[in-house]
């Protein structure tokens, strides 16, 4: 019976001498077994970002009037015209990059910029039954529009952009909220 408890007690020595050993070495091995610590590798988080890229875009719906000329007895041309249509904001992530160092995530991407401003509907309004407003070139229309689509983005470029670059932001900050990150930071080129 000594022998048997003489046997446990020196087996539970060797254990402690090899747990404080292991210690000692600052190995930390049950701090690697029993950690649940994610670690991520930057190609890994690149990919999450890409796969929302779509959701990634913010929506500017606008309405508005195109005037160009002064209605009669004006003989110039005179167009009038309401168009509607939305601008849409997004980035472009084909140059996106990210560098981690430690818990620590910098993503470096481009700032929003307007993606697709083409659709858009017209509607004249004629100024009376001569016809006054179709009399005008089809391009010199079209020309009028655009610059009117142009000034409404410069108009709402300061407030929009910024808003759906917090919005990205945030986008990215929620989808790596699980990946024991300490710190994300944006950077812009």
């Amino acid at each position: 019976m000594k022998s048997i408890i003489t046997k446990i007690v020196s087996v539970v020595i060797l254990c402690i001498l090899i747990f404080i050993g292991i210690k000692y070495l600052n190995f930390n091995l049950f701090d690697k077994i029993f950690s649940h610590k994610t670690i991520v590798s930057t190609e890994l988080l690149s990919e999450e970002i890409r796969d929302i890229a779509e959701l990634c875009s913010m929506k500017y719906y606008y309405k508005d009037l195109v005037v160009h000329g002064k209605p009669k007895p004006h003989t110039g041309d005179y167009y009038m015209a309401t168009i509607e249509g939305e601008l849409t904001a997004g980035i472009n992530l084909d140059n996106l990059d990210i560098k981690r160092k430690d818990d620590i995530v910098t993503i470096k991407l481009e700032h929003a910029y307007f993606i697709d401003d083409s659709d858009y509907k017209c509607k004249v309004h004629e100024e009376d039954k001569s016809g006054l407003g179709t009399k005008i070139d089809y391009k010199k229309k079209k020309k009028w529009e655009i610059d009117r689509i142009n000034k409404i983005k410069k108009r709402i470029s300061n407030t929009f952009l910024v808003k759906a670059d917090e919005n990205i932001q945030d986008i990215i900050k929620n989808l790596f909220i699980n990946y024991d990150l300490s710190e994300i930071k944006f950077e812009y080129y």
